[in-house]
């Protein structure tokens, strides 16, 4: 039985550091196959899965569901065990926002116009919106509400 080349290779941490090169800031990058957001993707056990994921499930053990492994350098092809982290999806969410990688993080201003100041930027259920634009939408919402409900009460004969 013939099986493609390094098909039946076991990934270990040296194959992985093998095609790495070290960078200054003392990221490890790895330039093997890489997804559309640059970040290593290797195959460990039958699964593919990123470079900087494989390296942590082999250092420490498996994942849980749950956890992410967070670049703390946000060097997506890094595989320096010292530059990752073990987090949640909502750390690595605020990571991102945070560091002004998210689309809507990087927004100055709403999608009518409005800046997004101290004074005009609420957070509700963990989404940024603007306070002039939610008023609006408040004050016509209510507006409907109160239509529908004497629409109602005309019709009851009241």
């Amino acid at each position: 039985m013939m099986f493609k080349k390094g098909y039946n290779k076991p990934t270990t941490i040296e194959a992985i550091l093998a095609r790495c090169k070290d960078t200054i800031g003392g990221c490890i990058e790895f330039h093997g196959n890489r997804n559309n957001k640059n970040y290593g993707q290797v195959s460990l056990r039958g699964k593919r899965i990123g470079a900087h994921r494989a390296i942590w499930i082999l250092k420490h053990g498996p994942l849980t569901r749950d956890q992410h492994v967070l670049h703390i350098c946000d060097n997506p092809p890094c595989v320096n065990i010292d530059h990752l982290k073990l987090g949640s999806h909502k750390e690595n969410m605020h990571d991102m926002c945070s560091k002004g990688r998210h689309m809507n993080g990087r927004r100055t201003e709403c999608y009518n116009g409005h800046a997004f100041t101290p004074e005009n930027t609420m957070y509700r259920g963990g989404k940024r919106r603007c306070r002039i634009c939610w008023r609006a939408w408040r004050n016509a919402f209510e507006r409907a509400k109160r239509q529908k409900n004497r629409l109602i009460n005309n019709q009851r004969g009241e």
